[in-house]
């Protein structure tokens, strides 16, 4: 129903419906390492050793919270709060 609603206001093309207009080069993927600063070190090490961390198996879908606090942690110390995940 939301498809039909939508429909006249929205474009939709898959890949193959552009492929022949589209002239873009080839990806080229590189994966970067790089280390994490003292700051995200400390975060990471006080987030594994919480309580909320050991709280894992406790709760349906707390793996996925787990994850995207330290992802949180890993990219950049500051978007992990401290404050919406209290230990």
């Amino acid at each position: 129903i939301l498809r039909d609603l939508i429909k006249p206001y929205l474009l939709r093309r898959t890949k193959d419906d552009i492929k022949n207009n589209l002239s873009l080069p080839p990806k080229n993927e590189q994966v970067l390492f790089c280390k994490l600063t003292d700051v995200q070190k400390r975060y990471y090490q006080d987030y594994i050793n919480s309580e909320s961390f050991a709280r894992i198996d406790m709760e349906k879908g707390s793996i996925f919270k787990a994850l995207v606090n330290i992802r949180k942690i890993c990219n950049h110390p500051y978007l992990f709060s401290k404050e919406c995940n209290p230990d």
